[in-house]
């Protein structure tokens, strides 16, 4: 039995050390429980076996499994979009080149992202939303926000790569694209390529050259 596990009381307190080890081994166990078995079908129990520790340390760092959830998504959502505001400040390239560029990265970010893979399981997405207070929904709105005006600083005033480039189309273009891969399964693996190619020249034309110019 691991040293982190206290089976009588409350958890004794952790070293800043011990905090961070506990911490990713809740993450690591759960990243491969919700990947096999869903949302829904992961219970506290087998969460804290798998990390070797006792319930009320679990509870000690995370409220629910659903928060634990969030929680690794949250720290992969960080990850993509610090790449992805790398990339468009320092990518050389034209508009075309570099939006191509950004619009093949958030497509490969979003089919490869095991957490992703996790939410387009049936019925999963509708369970977290249901378990998620609507103050936590906000809180990623908002910071979803706030990576969408940087995107558009960089594209329209710093770089001067995309006139049209405002939060607000940006928001739209990566919601299709979500909304598209949330579909993969239903529409098959030839209709969906052909719907993010058709999405890619739409959305690249939309940037650059405006609604008024998208039709010609």
């Amino acid at each position: 039995m691991s040293h982190w596990t206290i089976n009588t009381g409350m958890p004794r307190a952790f070293s800043e050390d011990e905090r961070a080890r506990i911490d990713q081994s809740i993450r690591t166990a759960g990243l491969k429980r919700f990947s096999r078995q869903g949302i829904r079908g992961v219970r506290i129990d087998d969460l804290c076996r798998d990390a070797g520790i006792a319930k009320g340390t679990f509870y000690a760092f995370f409220p629910s499994k659903e928060e634990l959830f969030m929680s690794i998504a949250d720290a992969a959502d960080e990850r993509h979009k610090r790449d992805m505001l790398e990339y468009l400040t320092t990518e050389p390239g034209d508009g075309p080149a570099v939006l191509g560029g950004f619009f093949d990265m958030m497509v490969t970010k979003i089919e490869s992202d095991p957490v992703l893979a996790i939410v387009r399981q049936v019925g999963e997405l509708e369970y977290l939303l249901t378990k998620l207070p609507p103050s936590r929904l906000a809180e990623n709105e908002e910071r979803d926000q706030v990576f969408l005006r940087q995107a558009s600083e960089i594209l329209v005033n710093e770089r001067r790569l995309a006139a049209h480039a405002d939060h607000q189309t940006l928001q739209g273009v990566m919601t299709m694209l979500l909304t598209l891969s949330l579909q993969r399964e239903l529409v098959g693996p030839t209709a969906y390529r052909q719907a993010v190619a058709l999405l890619k020249e739409m959305s690249l034309q939309r940037l650059i050259r405006g609604p008024d110019d998208i039709s010609e």
